[in-house]
């Protein structure tokens, strides 16, 4: 998800020299000192000044003030003085905190290193990477709007900050292209093996229409292809993000969305070892899980079957029980082994049982026909049999049933309408 934050204003540090005498005089050298990001010829093109440029104060702190005003440093401070027959100007900078590479997502006119060539031709300070903030961000997108409307298309470059989630860190500048409606319109492949084609196109067929935009479409793309590669043993199966090309014309296109695929090795299941487990012997555990030995894994289904475990856990009382996954590759016999490990936690015991949202009488007769005892063992699986055998109540009212474990050890249950 993306989040826009304010950046406070870059602090100038003004180191005054004796004033210039008599008329302007001319601008010898420009001298950078403190950036690492940044080129002096990059920080020269930036502030506006020409070297034989008549120049005096006001065109020193007017450059300064463009360079502060850009994002892209942290603190600006400027000198100047005599220097043979003219002056110069030297300018002390500190890089912004934090550049982050920017992410192209509907760009679709250009190939990305294109892009980035063009928008440096406009923006001295941009090379790939962009604050989160501040007039740098500005021109770029207002350069992006430039390149559109050079080509006739009525659209405008917009940006968001990009995180991989909610609550993780800023990670990229998004770019983007908004006012153009870009529907995909076919799908290719790449280094994919052909028995497999007709059955990605079948399942990318409900994203052709869709609006492009690189990130999203990226992750639906991924979203669906994964699982099918997976199913047939191919555990590190990567797919790379989608580049395009247009289909017909440039100010109204369609896009054709190449999809390159790293299928990599097909795994076939070798030894599942479960640890950490007291209350479920290694056989009960494994029974569940079906999947063959030594045979092409199909990962859904293992994954159904430790569900399938862990809800064991959960219908003995342990709410609490996970289960984490370690596969062990053996890339030369082809084969893939698991650890199964089980952190078992707490067995919780049955306390209340309470209905809401109902008249007083109905709820009274749900709680009653609730079977598990105080001090029993939870079982999860009652959820689902209660409600079954009050189906003639509810009368195909829904219904959601909550868990409320305590520390004591004990859990609530509350059924809501």
């Amino acid at each position: 998800m993306s989040i826009l934050r304010a950046i406070l204003p870059a602090l100038f540090l003004l180191l005054t020299m004796p004033a210039l005498a008599g008329d302007a005089v001319h601008l010898v050298a420009i001298r950078v000192v403190g950036t690492h990001e940044f080129s002096e010829t990059e920080v020269a093109r930036a502030s506006g000044l020409k070297l034989n440029q008549t120049i005096g104060p006001a065109e020193f702190k007017n450059a300064a003030d463009r360079l502060a005003a850009s994002g892209a440093f942290a603190s600006v401070g400027y000198k100047y003085g005599p220097q043979g027959s003219g002056m110069f100007v030297e300018f002390s900078l500190e890089d912004a905190p934090k550049y982050l590479p920017v992410r192209y997502e509907n760009f679709v006119w250009m190939s990305d290193s294109e892009l980035t060539d063009e928008i440096s031709k406009r923006v001295p300070l941009f090379h790939g990477k962009l604050p989160e903030g501040g007039g740098i961000v500005e021109q770029v997108t207002e350069a992006m709007t430039a390149l559109l409307t050079e080509r006739g298309i009525s659209g405008h470059g917009q940006m968001r900050l990009h995180s991989a989630g909610i609550g993780q860190p800023v990670d990229a500048v998004s770019l983007f292209v908004d006012g153009v409606n870009l529907p995909v319109r076919e799908f290719e492949f790449t280094n994919v093996n052909p028995a497999y084609v007709q059955q990605l196109q079948e399942i990318l067929k409900p994203l052709l229409g869709s609006n492009f935009e690189r990130g999203v479409t990226g992750e639906s793309i991924v979203f669906r292809l994964k699982p099918l590669y997976q199913d047939i043993g191919m555990l590190k199966v990567l797919v790379d993000p989608p580049s395009t090309s247009l289909i017909g014309d440039p100010k109204t296109p369609s896009v054709k969305v190449t999809v390159n695929v790293r299928e990599g090795l097909q795994y076939a299941l070798g030894e599942v070892v479960w640890s950490g487990n007291t209350v479920f012997s290694q056989n009960e555990l494994l029974k569940p899980i079906t999947n063959p030995k030594g045979k092409a894994l199909k990962y859904s289904s293992f994954v159904e079957g430790i569900r399938k475990a862990a809800d064991g856990y959960g219908n003995k009382g342990y709410l609490e029980a996970k289960i984490g996954i370690t596969p062990a590759y053996n890339d030369e016999a082809r084969t893939v082994d698991y650890e199964l490990n089980v952190t078992e936690g707490r067995q919780f015991k049955m306390a209340r049982f309470t209905v809401a949202g109902l008249d007083p009488k109905t709820c009274e007769e749900l709680e009653k026909r609730w079977k598990l005892k105080v001090g029993e063992p939870y079982d999860s699986s009652y959820e689902r049999l209660f409600l079954n055998d009050t189906a003639r109540v509810l009368q195909g009212r829904p219904a959601r049933i909550t868990q409320l474990p305590h520390p004591d050890g004990t859990v609530d249950v509350k059924m809501e309408f």
